[in-house]
């Protein structure tokens, strides 16, 4: 990583860097930091699958920073909160890539401080990284200081109520949202209100993601609402939650009238209760029976 960075220092021209899928772990940040450092043409960050743990985060955090790396003794890697931030030498960086690298809460409160200072940040991913309630707040804080912001995706992350609140709060000042995944994140019914009420004055989405989130047919219909004004909607998940098939038709007919009932991806895992399956297997048992005479 050392030689690939040292080859890469001087191009001025580099936008785009992509590092994922290769296990360097935190002693790979500390040799690819320097190139952040020193071009602050980067706008694309891609450090996906890395195994860059908790101090690989807080590494690269400071990285963004503009700040280099220096270990105290016992080899502990602060988190570069006691440091002063430099705003001429902070990155520039548009849309960073970060998922499955283990950063959780610590890794991810490091990095929020460096997003906060950064307010450049249009696109952020970092789906399956552990992160729990308290770091999704510090991450919520920080993307507020980003008005800019087009794409998150906190995938499989333990967002849960508290967290949801705090990204709420965010949304009610992002007006460009298009993308937004929050499949997995144990929101759930409460949660998923806070984040629908948010976007309702939202009118650039395209793409939302609540699957498995516990959504029931009272938070669905606030859902709805939410969709009237969503024209430029073009993808729509909501597989694995408690949805009736009440709710499901009622969920259909509104796409239907807004034109947009292809949006609507699979339900194959939603949970419909177990006395309307009992009913609906019963009802199919009699189908076929008659299908027999």
């Amino acid at each position: 990583m050392h030689s690939i960075t040292q080859a890469l220092l001087d191009k001025k021209h580099l936008t785009h860097l992509d590092l994922s899928d290769n296990a360097f772990g935190p002693a790979g940040v500390k040799a690819f930091v320097d190139l952040i450092i020193n071009n602050h043409n980067i706008r694309h960050l891609r450090v996906n699958n890395n195994g860059l743990g908790q101090g690989g985060g807080i590494i690269l955090s400071k990285g963004l920073l503009g700040q280099h790396h220096v270990e105290d003794k016992g080899d502990k890697i602060r988190d570069g909160s006691e440091v002063d931030i430099d705003k001429s030498k902070v990155a520039h960086i548009e849309s960073i890539v970060i998922g499955r690298n283990r950063l959780e809460n610590p890794g991810v409160v490091a990095l929020a401080r460096a997003f906060q200072a950064m307010s450049t940040l249009k696109s952020l991913c970092i789906p399956q990284n552990g992160i729990k309630p308290d770091g999704v707040e510090a991450l919520a804080k920080a993307l507020s200081h980003n008005h800019g912001l087009t794409e998150l995706d906190l995938y499989d992350n333990n967002v849960g109520l508290d967290g949801a609140k705090a990204l709420a709060d965010v949304f009610s000042v992002t007006k460009e949202l298009r993308k937004l995944n929050l499949g997995d994140c144990l929101i759930g019914p409460q949660g998923v209100k806070s984040i629908a009420k948010a976007l309702l004055p939202n009118e650039t989405l395209e793409e939302l993601n609540l699957e498995f989130n516990d959504i029931d047919d009272e938070t669905l219909e606030i859902l709805i609402k939410v969709l009237q004004n969503k024209s430029k909607l073009k993808k729509l998940d909501l597989n694995g939650n408690g949805l009736t098939r009440e709710g499901v038709k009622l969920l259909k007919t509104a796409l239907k009238e807004l034109k947009k009932e292809d949006v609507l991806g699979s339900l194959e895992d939603n949970d419909y209760g177990s006395a309307e399956s009992e009913e609906e297997s019963e009802e199919e048992l009699i189908d076929e029976l008659d299908k027999l005479k």
